[in-house]
Formats: structure tokens, C-alpha cells, sequence
């Protein structure tokens, strides 16, 4: 990885300027994202409306949910990589990076995940612990023994602010699910000249969450995705300020000064 071809400003960002960076990355490349959101959401979103519907028992519904969450995002993941660390996407190299991790994946979000989730108890290892697995496995590509403690490096001295993260991810979640859905709503009531707010809200508050429409699992969908791409953008501002590419990236710049001094 060449640090002069990452297309985002390398320095250090606090955590609501790496929200306000996420709203501009998804304004920016809103087809590309789009496209990514949909070739990992709609298999998802097909398998539930047959699987989920089906589910009384809310635990097994959010242990599904959970284990679906970053095989749903994973296009996003490596769409995000390709276009900050590359100038343009290539589908080749992303079924060589998918072809790459898959091992590791299968293993870290497929097995490891199924158990924290399924005792409960270690749940907040999977949602505070592995913050950062995805981008790991998907970019980086260490070996199956490398990637805990390379996800150790990334979490260490730095909890406070994975919690601050998963607050966030979590007040955006419940704060965006119900205006969009709310938003969703209103425009089909008004596709079938039938709206009122007042009807809308009733209806909303006597649903029960994700399983109430198709409003309300687009919008879920819709804004996961955008906590990917905030999740990835906290991912670059962590291994800048865990390795020093402002630093980095300035002696080189210091370095290239003399040089050109000593050649004039």
C-alpha cells in the first residue's frame, strides 16, 4: 500500500468529523455504493422474507440478523477499500480479495460469531471486540493465526473509543430507522393518496420493528450501510493514528524537499 495514492486527507479525525466524512463518501460515490448495497443486501433481504417472517422467537431472529450483518456489508467493505487505496474499482481484484480471506472469514464471522452470539454473554465481544474485523480480513488478508492479533493491535488502548463508535452506530440506528422508515411510509401512502402522518405514527408504534413492512427492513438495510462506511472511515482514522501515516507521509514530503534542494 503506497500512502501517497489514499485518496482520503491523511491526518487524525475525531469522531464526528468521520461521521460528517462518511455523509460525504456516500454523496460522493452514491452509484458505486448503491450497487454495492444492493448485491449484498437483496440475497439477504429475499432469504428473510421467507426465513424471518416464519421466526416467533425474537432471539433467533436477532441471532440471524446478527450473523447476516457482515455478509450483507461485505460488497460495501471491499468497494470502500478499492476506491480510497485504488483509482478505480476492479471486480477482479475483488474476487481475489474475497477468494483471499475466505478462510478467515468463515472462521472469525461465521463460527466465532455464531458462538459469542449464541451465548449471549459474549455477545459484546462481537460488537465492541470486532469492530474492526472486516475491514481486517476483506483488506488486509492476514493468515487465520494473524488476524486476532491484529485485531488485539487495532483494539489496544483504544476501548473508550470503540464504545464512543458503537454508541454512535447505535443512536444512528434507532434514530435513522425510524425517521426513514417513517419517510418510506409517507411516500407510499402518498403512491396511493392515503396519507396522514397521525395514521402513519399509529401504525409505525402498533408494528413491531423490522418484521412491520418493507419500509421498515429497507431502511435497517439502508442505514447499515452507511454505518459501514462510517465504520470503514473510523477503520483508516485508527491505523493513521496507530502507525503514523501523517507522520509518515511528512518526512517523506521533508525528504523530497532536500532531495530537490541537492539536485538544484
Amino acid at each position: 500500500m503506497r500512502l501517497d495514492s489514499v485518496r482520503l486527507a491523511i491526518r487524525p479525525r475525531s469522531v464526528l468529523e468521520c461521521l460528517d466524512l462518511a455523509f460525504l463518501v456516500c454523496g460522493q460515490h452514491f452509484l458505486g455504493l448503491s450497487l454495492a448495497m444492493v448485491l449484498g443486501i437483496l440475497p439477504v433481504y429475499w432469504f428473510n422474507g421467507y426465513v424471518l417472517q416464519n421466526l416467533e422467537n425474537p432471539y433467533l431472529w436477532m441471532l440471524v440478523i446478527g450473523l447476516e450483518l457482515p455478509l450483507a456489508t461485505l460488497p460495501i467493505t471491499l468497494f470502500m477499500g478499492q476506491i480510497v487505496f485504488s483509482k478505480r474499482f476492479s471486480t477482479s481484484q475483488a474476487m481475489r480479495a474475497v477468494g483471499g480471506s475466505l478462510l478467515s472469514y468463515f472462521f472469525f464471522q461465521g463460527i466465532v460469531r455464531f458462538f459469542c452470539l449464541a451465548t449471549i454473554v459474549l455477545s459484546p465481544l462481537v460488537f465492541v471486540g470486532m469492530y474492526y474485523l472486516n475491514p481486517i480480513i476483506l483488506l488486509e488478508r492476514p493468515m487465520l493465526g494473524k488476524v486476532w492479533p491484529r485485531l488485539w493491535a487495532m483494539n489496544r488502548r483504544n476501548l473508550g473509543r470503540i464504545l464512543g463508535l458503537v454508541l454512535i452506530d447505535f443512536l444512528v440506528l434507532i434514530a435513522g430507522n425510524i425517521s426513514l422508515s417513517l419517510f418510506l411510509r409517507g411516500i407510499a401512502a402518498l403512491w396511493e393518496d392515503r396519507f396522514s402522518w397521525w395514521q402513519m405514527m399509529v401504525q409505525w408504534l402498533q408494528g413491531d420493528g423490522f418484521h412491520s413492512g418493507w419500509q421498515e427492513q429497507v431502511a435497517f438495510w439502508m442505514i447499515m450501510s452507511f454505518l459501514t462506511v462510517f465504520r470503514f472511515i473510523t477503520y483508516i482514522d485508527c491505523r493513521i493514528r496507530r502507525e503514523g501515516w501523517d507522520v509518515d507521509l511528512k518526512i517523506r514530503a521533508m525528504a523530497q524537499s532536500f532531495s530537490e534542494k541537492e539536485v538544484a
